[in-house]
């Protein structure tokens, strides 16, 4: 019960630490926003333009047919959760263009949870359990490679920073799960607010948070 309470003690740090992201984000939207309605107070005033009706169009068929057999369908028997999925990279791109080229081989970016780049030559994709597969079929059909099932984000030897080459074996560790710790905690404030609990969970039960 001890392991239990510390495991759910964790999740609470977690999410203040989320809560403290999300409001940093605020303020600096908050701040985007104050500075552009600063620049527009000098030009002239326009007419509103006209709201445009919201769009009652049904999503295009291969998303409305993911939808049906995600939610209908034959249980796929893969555990529910999520987790990041690796790549190497031989260039670091803007993730807008990793996005975008992401919607051209078929993917839905909705179901692509946060992009990252854990060390300089490697991406980080979040995905459910249920997308992995139709995510790395998609990446090899287009010569993507294969994902890196050896790639361990705990592993110290990725803190390439020089001021943690001197840090003793066990300091470097403890370093590379802090490092992770953010980067995961990072990924959660991305997360659209529905699935945040979830995913926390996952994070949680594979020790990441």
């Amino acid at each position: 019960m001890s392991t239990v309470n510390q495991r759910l003690d964790k999740l609470e740090t977690a999410f203040a630490d989320v809560a403290r992201l999300e409001a940093a984000l605020a303020e600096s939207e908050r701040a985007r926003k104050e500075l552009e309605s600063r620049s527009y107070a000098a030009a002239a005033a326009k007419p509103p333009a006209k709201k445009k009706k919201a769009s009652s169009r049904p999503p295009p068929l291969h998303r409305a047919a993911a939808i049906v057999s995600r939610v209908f369908g034959k249980p796929s028997g893969i555990p529910p959760g999520y987790q990041f999925v690796y790549y190497p990279c031989s260039v670091r791109r803007p993730l807008k263009d990793i996005r975008r080229t992401l919607q051209g081989i078929g993917l839905n970016n909705a179901r692509v949870l946060d992009i990252q780049y854990p060390v300089g030559n490697v991406t980080s994709f979040l995905l459910h359990n249920d997308y992995v597969l139709e995510f790395t079929t998609a990446f090899h059909k287009v010569g993507g490679g294969s994902p890196l099932l050896d790639f361990d984000p705990l592993d110290p030897a990725n803190l390439r920073d020089p001021k943690y080459a001197s840090l003793p074996p066990d300091l470097r560790v403890q370093k590379a799960r802090e490092v992770e710790n953010l980067r995961c905690l990072r990924a959660l404030s991305f997360v659209r607010r529905p699935l945040r609990v979830s995913v926390a969970r996952s994070f949680l039960e594979r020790e990441h948070i």
